[in-house]
């Protein structure tokens, strides 16, 4: 791209920009090449980026292979809308988060990334957002629904059928394809310029998606199906939940033996994992939508750039969660650790066997060559 259409792009950008903050006097003072952010809190996103990153796809594939090797673990009817999340959580790690840690680092988005990104990203960032967020709705509602109607969960989610002799859980298949392509064929949209438009905002030298030059955007629909939806859905359903685990305990409490506390210490285990999903779901998404919606001008960028970071940590966070506070997953994470110890095991008593079988053969070797040492010395004598 020449110098002039680098401009011109710029200037495009930079005037659908403008659609978006035409009430802020900032945007009149704005320079064309100008990041709103500090250096050192540019380098510090940059840094954040790079660690979260590497955190987060570490963390997401042990999570993927512990539910891959585990049976049980593999066949319950929520795991696969798990592995949906940790899919999505992976491509944030190794293609998202990258691109955002060269945004910071660089402070110029199209020198560094070019335009051809620029057009793709806010379709790979926002749709892997809403598929991530839509997978963990399926999760909530799949749990309210085993407590509420526990005969018909598996029906529902899973309706297991035989396709080419392998049980295929049809419902979690369809449910799972709605989850991806709603935000994506949502943002699709803009993507190629039908309703909306994507571009660079000069001042967080970020690739989102803006107006067109009708003035029409998808963002607050993408917002409202993305965020808002899985917001009201995973408050009410935890809600729900929390009620009936109540009412469980109360009739539990009514039964004197060892089985009724072993059901009151699980209940006690499943509300507070809740609570910590639906906590770590607020806490990562609510930070960034109120500082957008308050701040719409970049009055205090420190606390965009916080929010970025804060949103960031949910590809760590999802699998902590789950890890450390769901006993099928600690299983299924013990069963991985086994069966990594066990190889490296086996491959130690075959390297230790092969050892101890050549050792005879040396000595072997080594007493006939003394022999004919032997006998050559007789002969010449």
């Amino acid at each position: 791209m020449s110098e002039l259409e680098s401009n011109l792009q710029l200037r495009r950008n930079l005037h659908l920009w403008r659609n978006e903050v035409d009430n802020c006097s900032l945007s009149a003072e704005i320079g064309l090449e100008r990041m709103i952010f500090s250096e050192p809190a540019s380098m510090f996103a940059g840094v954040a980026a790079v660690l979260i990153s590497i955190s987060g796809f570490c963390l997401n594939a042990l999570f993927i292979l512990a539910i891959l090797t585990h049976r049980r673990t593999r066949n319950h009817v929520s795991s696969p809308f798990m592995l949906s999340v940790s899919i999505a959580d992976i491509w944030n790690s190794t293609f998202n988060f990258p691109i955002m840690a060269v945004r910071f680092v660089s402070r110029d988005w199209m020198a560094s990334l070019g335009d051809g990104i620029c057009q793709i990203y806010p379709l790979s960032f926002y749709g892997t957002m809403g598929a991530s967020l839509l997978s963990l709705t399926m999760i909530t509602v799949n749990r309210a629904i085993m407590l509420y109607l526990p005969n018909r969960a598996d029906r529902i989610f899973s309706n297991h059928r035989i396709i080419c002799k392998h049980s295929v859980p049809v419902n979690s298949i369809i449910l799972l394809l709605l989850c991806w392509m709603i935000p994506t064929s949502l943002l699709l949209l803009p993507t190629f310029g039908l309703y909306g438009d994507v571009g660079l905002n000069p001042l967080t030298q970020s690739c989102t998606i803006l107006k067109d030059e009708n003035g029409r955007s998808v963002k607050r629909l993408a917002y409202v199906v993305g965020f808002f939806l899985p917001c009201a859905t995973l408050f009410i359903t935890n809600l729900l939940m929390a009620f009936r685990v109540r009412k469980m305990k109360k009739e539990a409490r009514l039964r004197s033996s060892y089985r009724a506390d072993d059901e009151r210490r699980a209940e006690d285990r499943f509300i507070k994992m809740l609570g910590l999903v639906f906590c770590s779901f607020a806490i990562c998404y609510a930070p960034a939508m109120f500082v957008k919606s308050r701040d719409r001008c970049y009055q205090q960028p420190t606390l965009h750039v916080i929010s970025y970071i804060i949103n960031w940590c949910t590809v760590v966070v999802n699998p902590v969660v789950y890890f450390f506070n769901n006993e099928k997953y600690k299983a299924a994470l013990s069963n991985l650790r086994t069966i990594v110890l066990g190889s490296f095991r086996k491959n130690t008593v075959e390297e230790e066997n092969i050892r101890i079988q050549t050792i005879p053969n040396i000595k072997v070797d080594a007493t006939s060559s003394t022999l004919e040492n032997k006998d050559a010395s007789s002969s010449v004598n």
